[in-house]
Order: structure tokens, then sequence, then C-alpha cells
């Protein structure tokens, strides 16, 4: 009798903790610089560890090697935009382009972040 009362009661807990699990996100253009910052960074961290992930799976035909070495090389072209937001927001640069600001917000929203 307990573990019919338990089972469905852990897993409604579990559901009210993802459900609310989300709610922190704020849309990008709510999102200080700092957090943006940070978001970018972890955006682009998971994405390459997913590049590294998929590329080590065998049998990897010649089209999907070369569909993830655009998407890596895509990655490669947007780190050094990641990267001088996050010095301008470190405070080591002392401006940036909006250019770089709206690349940003653009890489985040892409990534539905």
């Amino acid at each position: 009798m307990i573990r019919r009362i338990a089972f469905p009661l852990v897993l409604l807990v579990f559901a009210l903790a993802a459900c609310t699990a989300n709610m922190n996100i704020r849309p990008v253009s709510e999102m200080t610089p700092k957090e943006k910052s940070l978001a970018a960074m972890k955006v682009y961290n998971y994405q390459v560890d997913n590049y590294k992930a998929r590329l080590a799976l065998p049998n990897l035909s010649a089209a999907e090697i070369k569909v993830l070495r655009t998407e890596y090389a895509a990655l490669q072209k947007i780190w050094p935009v990641i990267k001088a937001y996050d010095d301008y927001v470190q405070g080591v640069t002392s401006s940036v382009d909006d250019a770089i600001i709206l690349q940003i917000n653009q890489f985040l929203i892409m990534y539905r972040y």
C-alpha cells in the first residue's frame, strides 16, 4: 500500500522540480552582460563537447563527417567573438562593437538559451 502511494508522490516531486528548473532562465534581452558572457561560454563549450562526442562515433559516413566539420568551423569562427565580448565584460578591453553584441545575442537565441 505504501509503495502505491510513495512512487506516484516521488514522480510528482520530480516533475515539479523539472518544471521549475527552467523558470530561472531569462530571455537574452533581459540578461546582464556577465550572464550573456557566461551563457555564451557555456553554450560554446557544450557544442564543442557535443562535436567531439559525435565525431568519435563509429561508422560515420563521409557526409556526416563533412557536416560535423562544417559545424566545428562555425564554432571556430564564433570563438573570437565570444572571447572579445568576455574580455569586455571582464574589463580587459574598454569597448566592444555593437556587431559583437548582436552576434552574441544571435548565438544565444539560436541555441535557445
